[in-house]
């Protein structure tokens, strides 16, 4: 669904419900909300076992975020963020920040191995006088700080390969960008928009949706 069918889809089911006008930067809003929000539904949370990787189903709807880059620690074992964001602007042609990493490995002479984590700060001494949990070159750990993942052991030869999720474009109508999300997800999009818009419900809105988007 391109932006302009969005928002054709947006005024079509506020003008049926009689709702106040909206100008085209409140339905940007909107749908920029609307996105995010179905977004964060699958990203892991305390207790919940929903996650991004839950299914097929759902890791379609958020592959186009999927990304991967491949870098080198600094002298003090920590990959910096933003060379990561940096990197992958390179190579995508576009401005990117990462939600998280789903995972990080490293390959040197002896081959790949995943690294462990992340890891909480305050295990992180406790692991590393565990001589069953402290990291080791065949088993290494990462934490995170705020600019940084922090790798343990050491290996600044290493090469660092980190898959994540990054967040999806800014829907706009001028940019002609549309949602990033798999395109099946997009009447979702638009039903949560006119949710947070006040135009009715979010079961309202996705069955006025799908009497017209599957005509």
């Amino acid at each position: 669904m391109t932006i302009s069918e969005m928002v054709d889809y947006f005024d079509l089911i506020q003008d049926k419900y009689g709702s106040p006008y909206f100008t085209t930067a409140e339905k940007e809003r909107f749908l920029n909300q609307a996105q995010l929000a179905i977004l964060s539904d699958y990203l892991p949370k305390q207790g919940d076992k929903e996650n991004i990787e839950l299914n097929a189903n759902v890791w379609m709807m958020v592959n186009p975020l999927f990304v991967s880059v491949t870098t080198a620690m600094n002298g003090s074992g920590a990959i910096l963020k933003a060379d990561i964001e940096s990197s992958l602007t390179s190579s995508l042609g576009f401005s990117t920040t990462l939600i998280r990493p789903l995972s990080l490995s490293w390959t040197d002479s002896e081959g790949t191995r995943p690294i462990m984590g992340p890891t909480r700060q305050n295990n992180w001494a406790k692991y590393k006088n565990n001589v069953f949990k402290a990291p080791v070159e065949s088993d290494p750990r990462y934490y995170e700080t705020n600019d940084s993942y922090i790798i343990g052991p050491a290996d600044t030869s290493a090469i660092i390969v980190v898959n994540a999720l990054r967040y999806p474009r800014a829907i706009s109508v001028s940019g002609a960008q549309t949602a990033e999300l798999a395109s099946i997800y997009h009447n979702e999009v638009v039903g949560r928009a006119l949710e947070a818009a006040g135009v009715g419900s979010r079961d309202q809105m996705m069955i006025e949706l799908n009497k017209i988007t599957q005509k």
